[in-house]
C-alpha cells in the first residue's frame, strides 16, 4: 500500500509500464496460438500445400506462401504452419497486432464448402470456437 501521493504514481506508473503490456501481450499470443492450430488442423489435407501454407505475421497483413516439393502428411504439413508460426508469435512485443493468412488462390474454395473434409471451412469455424469460448 503506497504511504503518499509519490509512492501511488510509482506503482501506477510500474503497473502501466510493466503490467498492463504484458498482459496484453500474453492475451494476444494465446489467441493467436489458439487461431493458427484451429485453421490449421482444420485445413484438409490432400497434398498438404494448403495446410502448410497458413502464414503469420506481426504488424502486417502475411503476402507470401511456401511451396512444396513433395506431397506433405497431415502430421507435416501442420508442424510446418505451426512451427513457422509459432516462431512469429512468439516475436511479438506489447500491442503488436498478429495477422494469420493463407494466400494460395484455392483458399477460398476450401473454406467456403469446396472440400468434403471441411464443409464449413477452416476459419469460420475456428472463430465460431473461440467466440464460444469467452
Amino acid at each position: 500500500m503506497p504511504s503518499n501521493i509519490n509512492d501511488f504514481d510509482k506503482d501506477l506508473r510500474l503497473f502501466a509500464e510493466v503490467k498492463v503490456p504484458g498482459d496484453h501481450l500474453a492475451g494476444v499470443k494465446k489467441v493467436a496460438m489458439q487461431v493458427l492450430a484451429g485453421v490449421v488442423n482444420k485445413t484438409p489435407v490432400d497434398t498438404g500445400r494448403a495446410r502448410s501454407n497458413w502464414m503469420t505475421a506481426v504488424n502486417a497483413v502475411p503476402s507470401e506462401t511456401v511451396e512444396i516439393s513433395a506431397s506433405l502428411s497431415r502430421e507435416q504439413a501442420t508442424a510446418e504452419s505451426i512451427n513457422r508460426g509459432t516462431g512469429v508469435i512468439d516475436s511479438a512485443k506489447p500491442f503488436s497486432s498478429i495477422s494469420i493468412a493463407n494466400n494460395l488462390p484455392y483458399i477460398g474454395t476450401l473454406e467456403y464448402g469446396g472440400s468434403k473434409q471441411a464443409p464449413n471451412g477452416m476459419v469460420r469455424t475456428t472463430l465460431a470456437e473461440l467466440e464460444g469460448k469467452t
